[in-house]
């Protein structure tokens, strides 16, 4: 399944058999479910699963949300 978002940018739904890659990641504590522009509650349900599990990412108590670290003032070297 493919659609685009509201920049215009392509975005893909994978799946390997009956596997969907985006629910694989966040089981492992791989990636981020952005609550912000996605309501899908499994999806966030798996996130807290994996955060609660102390899985992938989430091992470290320290994990900034990538959109958190870009709003961060950085000194640069």
């Amino acid at each position: 399944m493919e659609d685009q978002d509201r920049y215009g940018r392509h975005l893909a739904w994978i799946k390997v058999g009956d596997k969907d890659l985006s629910q694989e990641l966040l089981r492992a504590g791989l990636a981020w479910h952005f609550k912000k522009y996605n309501d899908d509650a499994e999806l966030a349900a798996l996130e807290d699963a994996a955060r609660a599990g102390g899985v992938g990412m989430w091992a470290d108590s320290g994990a900034v949300a990538p959109w958190e670290w870009r709003n961060q003032d950085r000194e640069t070297a």
